[in-house]
């Protein structure tokens, strides 16, 4: 899957490759909403685990007609595939227009790709800024996967009672932040500040959670 989200990215630009990276979770929550579902048929957890599983072997069938990404084939110096490729995304997307020196410009680039020197993993930490952007990334996303999968995971503290229900709730709420987000990024040019804003919004509701009254 994300073989295909790098393919797809390839193969678009501006506004909708930003919207086909974002929405390529939206697959992820369908999943979640889908997997009460699945669960009501097996009571095993290992028939469900197969049933779960057993569906990508699909995937396998297909990948004979999956392309390979256009920028692969040209740092794989094979020019005329990559172009057979952008030729049939123009056609897919109703766009026949190509540039008459379309041969050139994929020649150059692959030659480009080709003769790239490829630096090795250590040279991130060869420039302070870099340094401290990776930091914060990291620091970032392991506090999103935490929060997201502790809550996803833990979701039968909410109840047994209304498992089924509150799983598809999550599933729903995760496409609608999807989609939030996605109109944030295309519509807003203080994306940042979204983007804290929310968190902490986040984080607020999240302390709620110590005032409510257990039941004894």
């Amino acid at each position: 899957p994300r073989n295909t989200m790098l393919l797809v990215s390839d193969i678009t630009g501006g506004k909708h490759r930003t919207a086909t990276i974002c929405l390529f979770e939206q697959f992820w929550s369908v999943g979640v909403m889908l997997l009460p579902g699945i669960a009501s048929f097996w009571q095993s957890w290992s028939q469900l685990y197969l049933a779960i599983s057993l569906p990508t072997f699909i995937l396998i069938i297909l990948h004979r007609w999956i392309p390979d990404s256009p920028n692969w084939l040209l740092e794989h110096g094979r020019i005329m595939e990559a172009k057979s490729v952008l030729i049939e995304s123009t056609k897919i997307n109703k766009n026949t227009f190509l540039q008459n020196d379309i041969d050139l410009q994929l020649k150059t680039a692959s030659q480009a790709e080709m003769d790239k020197v490829s630096e090795g993993w250590w040279m991130i930490w060869k420039e302070k800024t870099a340094i401290k952007n990776l930091l914060r990334v990291h620091l970032a996303w392991s506090i999103f996967i935490v929060v997201y999968y502790g809550m996803l995971l833990n979701i039968r503290a909410f109840g047994r009672d209304h498992l089924t229900m509150n799983t598809i709730i999550a599933g729903a709420c995760e496409m609608i932040g999807t989609f939030g987000g996605l109109y944030l990024i295309i519509c807003s040019n203080k994306k940042w500040f979204w983007c804290g804003l929310l968190n902490i919004a986040g984080g607020l509701i999240a302390y709620i959670a110590w005032i409510i009254p257990t039941n004894k």
